[in-house]
């Protein structure tokens, strides 16, 4: 009977320890979103310091550490007028799709660190000397709850070393006479935010004279200066002494040129003045081949003072740089509705490269030409080919324009174009030179400084 009751009773026991608990246990006290990556935001440009027309590239991440995944997860740039950002060639993570400009939602993202890069440029309307940012940033979705990410930005200073010349001639332009030059180089730049990064360094101011003409013993032609704060000017005199048999009108050249870095160490386009001396006429010469001297200088200065006016009328609308294989290396357009027109830019792109390939053959340095009623010029380099489309002026006062431009970029990146390779951040001068042309700093006779040389030389020697 004992052994029946201790048998019964073990029973009950076991039958009671599996029975269910009367109510539901408590879970551990979890968070909600605990197990859920927490988020941060990162963005870098390629550049600390840029000049105008300047390429870029900012770099933004969304970093997220920890266990589990986000639904969701939005990022945003925003840029200043002064940086342009190109949103149609800007590259985002796997899982991550635009939801707007230069905005982007991604799903279930776990830890890791996400990349986007979005190229840009500096407008080359910016104030010179400010420091311009673009500004990453987000927020995350998880359970119910939204969490917006802090902010972060990244700056680029625009430089703006941007030095002058002036010449000035003083004295007795006549047969014998000494003429006293005055070179004044000026860094001034009014939109200078901050004067430090104004500054121009390593500048180096050179005069090249006439060969007929006489360098007064003793003047230098070389003025060297290791900084230019702004608004600072450095100067150079010489005097040079004209021919003792030259004639009335005779013409002789002076070259001018001035290099400079910007306060970073980086090449900025070599400037350059020049001017003509001229001899005052003496009285009426009887011999009949210093006549056509006469005359002919007479026709020169008319037609030096043409192409300075038919330079002011010129407006170039559109740009193609091209290495010589034909490859596009850079477009710029003056507009930018037109600039984003892809059918119209390809159209005219198509035809330059189809002018440039017929008429290569020719071997000549220089073309011009009409399509669907607008005006083109093209000037070939040693590895590039630079071509210009004008909305107004004639073609030919453009040419000396765009060679001068193109003499400046293959001297600054030759090498470079040599063996190009598809990087626009080794052209770093090539933005400056070209916002220059667009904005006509190669205007005047001092683009057509060695075109004016040459002709003086052969009518000098009688060809």
């Amino acid at each position: 009977m004992r052994a029946r009751v201790l048998v019964f009773l073990l029973v009950a026991v076991a039958v009671t320890g599996l029975a269910p608990d009367a109510g539901p246990r408590s879970p551990p006290d979890v968070p909600v979103g605990a197990l859920a990556p927490t988020a941060g935001l990162a963005i870098v440009a390629n550049e600390s310091f840029a000049t105008l027309g300047d390429p870029l590239a900012f770099r933004a991440w969304v970093n997220l550490t920890g266990g589990g995944f986000l639904p969701r997860t939005w990022l945003n740039l925003t840029f200043p007028a002064e940086l342009r950002p190109d949103g149609g060639n800007a590259s985002s993570p796997a899982g991550c799709v635009t939801v707007g400009n230069l905005s982007w939602q991604c799903n279930g993202l776990r830890a890791g660190s996400y990349l986007w890069i979005v190229p840009a440029s500096v407008a080359r309307d910016a104030a010179v000397g400010a420091p311009y940012a673009a500004t990453a940033a987000g927020a995350t979705y998880d359970a119910g709850v939204y969490t917006t990410l802090d902010p972060v930005s990244a700056a680029v200073i625009v430089t703006g070393a941007n030095i002058e010349i002036t010449l000035a001639l003083n004295g007795t332009a006549s047969a014998g006479g000494l003429v006293v030059v005055t070179a004044i180089a000026i860094n001034s730049n009014r939109f200078c935010q901050n004067d430090t990064y104004c500054e121009a360094r390593d500048v180096r101011l050179r005069a090249a004279v006439d060969p007929l003409l006489a360098v007064r013993a003793g003047d230098p032609l070389y003025l060297n200066a290791t900084s230019m704060s702004n608004g600072s000017e450095v100067s150079l005199t010489f005097a040079v002494i004209v021919p003792a048999d030259a004639v009335g009108g005779a013409l002789f050249w002076l070259d001018v040129t001035v290099e400079y870095r910007d306060f970073d160490d980086r090449p900025l386009p070599v400037e350059r003045a020049f001017a003509v001396v001229r001899v005052e006429p003496g009285p009426f010469p009887a011999d009949p081949w210093l006549v056509l001297v006469v005359a002919l200088g007479a026709v020169l200065g008319t037609l030096a003072v043409l192409l300075v006016w038919g330079q002011q009328a010129l407006r170039i609308e559109e740009l193609f740089l091209m290495h010589s294989s034909g490859i596009l290396i850079r477009h710029i357009s003056r507009a930018a509705g037109l600039a984003k027109d892809d059918e119209i830019v390809a159209s005219m792109l198509v035809a330059v490269q189809d002018f440039v390939r017929d008429s290569f053959r020719s071997q000549a340095t220089l073309d011009e030409f009409r399509f669907t009623g607008r005006r083109a010029a093209i000037v070939r380099g040693k590895h590039t080919i630079l071509a210009a489309i004008v909305s107004r002026g004639d073609v030919r006062y453009l040419v000396p324009q765009l060679r001068a431009a193109l003499e400046d970029l293959e001297r600054a990146h030759g090498a470079v174009l040599a063996r190009w390779d598809g990087r626009m951040s080794r052209l770093e001068r090539a933005g400056p030179i070209f916002d220059r042309l667009l904005r006509g700093g190669y205007r005047g006779v001092g683009a057509l400084a060695p075109s004016a040389r040459g002709f003086l030389e052969r009518l000098r020697q009688g060809r």
